[in-house]
């Protein structure tokens, strides 16, 4: 009889409404784990994202453990920690037979949290896992020895004469059908006059790149270097994908654009099996030019996020953003000017709060961001996260009950810039307005994705309750935010 494997992706527990819509991605690094374990042939795998299925944790405690699993991944996030170790302890409660795993960006980042005696977790997977997870698992089995499990994983960490890099192509293709697709909402305006059903795929793993800013915490991959899919395997799954109604692809990649060779071959590959397939990517500004998006347009892509941050130099060079920060704002230009001649869809993303940021260099930011004139824009709060190379600076200053109000979406825990609390709410507040009610804005939005709206009411209501929230200052309330100099 096949051992039964629960994976669990924790939910947004108790946390306050965001005022920005969430896109809401498949946890993939769950189903790949899912797959192996399943092609074993010991195991029965189940996973629950309690990102969109709002079960309670009590509710999905009490469900787990009349089916007595061998053993529960869980894959925690650093803003709803305490709410997913709550949710251990009830499992640890129900059955301490059941060996409880850690995943996840927040047991990346805090691996000896998760491994303290106060910790309902028994072992901590990091980073991408799938290359050890069988093994672990099969230690468990057959020898019912949690130690011994940790022990397997712990070679596995300390063999530096392997080639760590897991073969990308290894993965299998992911079946899913129509119905769970649907559970994942793609938030961005495009124009296609279709109702959309997307379909993910992750063609790369890792970001080469230093920013101060980025974690485990916000990224969908975890290691520094690159590993890539061939363009055959990843063009491959795009087919099946189509053949399961698919008509969008959302590129879930940390940075799509990491390596020209790799974005190249996977747009050849697609102009030459004449996929008629539509994708959008998150892609750095600085490794795009004219050549290569026109090439991407042939190929498919109508919409591409990118994060612009700053229209400030000496912002963007205190991010630690690129080799070249004088060049930045111009290179930016370029890039937009380039997507609008072709007709690829933007998606600037800014961030305010910065260190030593002052409401003058927000101002240079909205200014560019008129400039630009992206389709839509997306303004976060600057956040230290844990994993970041700035939280080692702020860490001590952060109570613990506050790392789960963490989140880019919220007013920061920690305010780095050179305003105070109300001042920098009240900015981002001041970007939006200026942004979207323009009028010439909000004419041309409607004209060029007036059938799409129709076609996607949901996205329709979502955006605009999230314009509406967000220009009337319905956000968060301030909880208390440490104003470090």
């Amino acid at each position: 009889m096949r051992k039964k494997i629960f994976l669990i992706r924790s939910g947004l527990w108790d946390l306050p409404d965001f005022p920005h819509p969430l896109q809401s991605d498949p946890p993939l690094g769950l189903q790949y784990a899912a797959s192996l374990l399943n092609k074993d042939g010991c195991y029965a795998t189940r996973i629950f994202d309690c990102t969109v299925d709002r079960v309670s944790p009590q509710r999905l405690a009490s469900k787990i453990s009349l089916e007595s699993p061998l053993a529960i991944i869980i894959s925690s996030a650093c803003f709803n920690h305490r709410k997913t170790w709550e949710f251990a302890r009830q499992l640890k409660a129900a059955d301490s037979r059941v060996v409880i795993i850690a995943s996840g960006h927040d047991a990346t980042a805090r691996e000896q949290v998760y491994l303290s005696k106060q910790s309902p977790f028994d072992i901590v997977l990091k980073n991408e896992f799938e290359d050890i997870v069988v093994d672990v698992i099969n230690k468990l089995r057959v020898s019912g020895d949690i130690n011994e499990a940790k022990k397997i994983y712990e070679k596995h960490l300390e063999d530096t004469s392997a080639d760590k890099s897991f073969d990308l192509d290894k993965l299998f293709y992911l079946e899913h059908t129509p119905e769970e697709l649907k559970k994942y909402n793609f938030i961005y305006p495009v124009r296609l006059n279709r109702k959309i059903l997307c379909g993910y795929i992750m063609s790369s793993r890792g970001c080469v790149h230093d920013c101060i800013f980025c974690s485990q915490a916000v990224r969908k991959t975890f290691t520094r270097d690159m590993h890539f899919r061939t363009a055959a395997n990843v063009v491959d799954e795009a087919e099946k994908l189509v053949t399961q109604g698919v008509n969008l692809i959302s590129f879930l990649d940390d940075n799509f654009s990491g390596l020209r060779a790799h974005i190249l071959s996977i747009c050849r590959e697609i102009i030459k099996r004449k996929l008629k397939i539509h994708w959008v990517a998150s892609c750095r500004i600085d490794e795009l030019d004219g050549v290569l998006l026109g090439i991407m347009k042939e190929a498919g892509c109508i919409l591409l996020l990118l994060s612009v941050e700053s229209g400030q130099e000496r912002i963007i060079r205190n991010l630690n953003k690129t080799a070249a920060p004088a060049a930045w704002v111009n290179k930016t230009r370029s890039v937009f000017a380039a997507c609008r001649e072709l007709g690829i869809e933007t998606c600037a993303l800014f961030m305010v709060g910065c260190p030593d940021e002052t409401e003058a260099d927000i101002e240079q930011s909205i200014n560019l961001a008129k400039e630009l004139r992206p389709a839509f824009i997306k303004v976060h709060f600057f956040t230290p996260y844990p994993g970041t190379a700035i939280y080692h600076k702020v860490k001590d200053s952060v109570p613990e009950e506050k790392i789960d109000l963490m989140h880019h979406y919220l007013p920061p825990v920690v305010n780095l810039s050179a305003m105070d609390m109300s001042r920098l709410k009240m900015v981002q507040r001041h970007f939006y307005k200026e942004f979207f009610l323009r009028p010439e804005y909000i004419a041309l939005h409607l004209i060029k994705y007036s059938l799409f709206y129709i076609y996607n009411i949901r996205v329709f209501r979502m955006i605009s309750r999230y314009i509406f929230k967000v220009i009337k200052g319905h956000l968060i309330a301030d909880k208390g935010a440490v104003k470090i100099n």
